[in-house]
């Protein structure tokens, strides 16, 4: 009978040292899986495409308005608006922006 005690404490001992490790590994999944979704934020790229500054309204329109619906979503302050219009603007617009520029504003 003692045998029977012995294997039965054997066996019992052996089942909560499954349910440890069970329970550790799952504790452990459930942390790299929190880690991971943690680090994974949503980002949102959206670019502005270049001016050229071709004479074209409807082309400026459609810029303009890609441009006020950038600041709006990403909530762009004044003096950053300016800086990243400058960096958009190639070609032609951006020779008017050179001439223009200390006359509009002489720190940009």
């Amino acid at each position: 009978m003692y045998d029977n005690l012995g294997s039965k404490n054997k066996i019992e001992n052996k089942q909560d040292s499954y349910k440890k490790v069970r329970k550790r590994n799952n504790h452990e999944i459930k942390k790299k899986l929190k880690l991971k979704y943690k680090k994974e934020k949503p980002t949102y790229k959206v670019d502005i495409p270049d001016f050229l500054g071709k004479l074209e309204p409807n082309a400026f329109e459609d810029w303009l308005t890609a441009i006020e619906d950038y600041f709006d979503w990403f909530a762009v302050s004044e003096d950053r608006k300016v800086r990243y219009v400058r960096m958009k603007l190639k070609g032609h617009a951006r020779a008017w922006w050179g001439e223009c520029r200390g006359t509009i504003a002489p720190n940009t």
